[in-house]
């Protein structure tokens, strides 16, 4: 499952009439979501996206996602 989740703003989360078209300017995320209910486990990796006049940025494009990557991270490499 993937979600077009909160806007990114002053507020923590802020709050976004859904009925409203994307504008360019405008920042929020998308999480794709793996949920496993049998270990009460979810794993979300938010990224943060800017609405521009030709499209969108992945504000966030440069930061670890994969299980590669994150692993490599924490063991300090």
């Amino acid at each position: 499952m993937c979600d077009i989740e909160h806007p990114v703003g002053l507020e923590s989360i802020d709050g976004r009439d859904y009925t409203t078209p994307l504008e360019a300017g405008m920042v929020f995320t998308v999480e794709p979501e793996l949920y496993v209910p049998e270990l009460d486990l979810a794993i979300m990796i938010e990224d943060v996206i800017l609405v521009t006049q030709n499209g969108h940025e992945n504000l966030s494009a440069s930061a670890p996602s994969s299980v590669h990557e994150v692993e490599r991270i924490m063991s300090g490499g």
